[in-house]
């Protein structure tokens, strides 16, 4: 039985690269650690060219896989070698970005007949800003940014609803609740 080594993802490029050694010392800098190598701010569309690099891919181009869905490889060309898949370094492979949404997206090579990728490289697609929500999109089958509707208000990026103020507020913008009190000059609490 012949067998594989298995395969490694060390970066995935291709819209927001996130780029660096992740050296330092502090809270967070073993998340950012993790986040060098990897991509962020996809359009959640999809369409965009990612390459995936590593060792170990296989004698053919392996499946590669965003956050479970599969990264279509693009068809090869004679114009751009970097869409041809090389069986001899086994170290690069091209995929057009599957629509999604969501932040931190496992990538993974998996082999022909073979193994699965280790490493922890992530994909993450665009954000929603305040004022927005995460709106599941049936058609599309990812989530869009949908506005709040008047009166209602997200203050987080990435909400899955809008809401409206405690009591005693009001909605100033569609990312600002206000309290009555901090408007109301004179008024006083009996």
């Amino acid at each position: 039985m012949l067998s594989y080594a298995e395969p490694t993802i060390e970066s995935v490029k291709g819209c927001d690269d996130v780029e660096g050694q992740g050296e330092g010392e502090g809270e967070g800098e073993d998340q950012k650690k993790e986040q060098v190598g990897t991509t962020v701010n996809c359009p959640r569309e999809g369409g965009e060219l990612l390459v995936v690099e590593g060792v170990n891919f296989g004698p053919s181009d392996p499946l590669i896989m965003i956050g479970g869905v599969v990264c279509e490889h693009p068809p090869p060309t004679n114009s751009n070698s970097n869409y041809n898949y090389d069986s001899t370094n086994q170290t690069l492979s091209t995929c057009l970005l599957p629509a999604g949404s969501g932040i931190l997206k496992g990538v993974n090579a998996i082999q022909k007949n073979g193994l699965v990728s280790v490493g922890k490289k992530m994909v993450s697609y665009g954000t929603c800003s305040p004022g927005t929500y995460n709106s599941p999109n049936a058609t599309l089958a990812y989530f869009t940014c949908e506005g709040c509707a008047p009166g209602y208000v997200s203050t987080t990026e990435e909400a899955f609803s809008c809401n409206i103020c405690l009591s005693g507020g009001f909605v100033e913008s569609p990312t600002k609740c206000t309290s009555c009190n901090n408007v109301i000059e004179g008024s006083k609490v009996r």
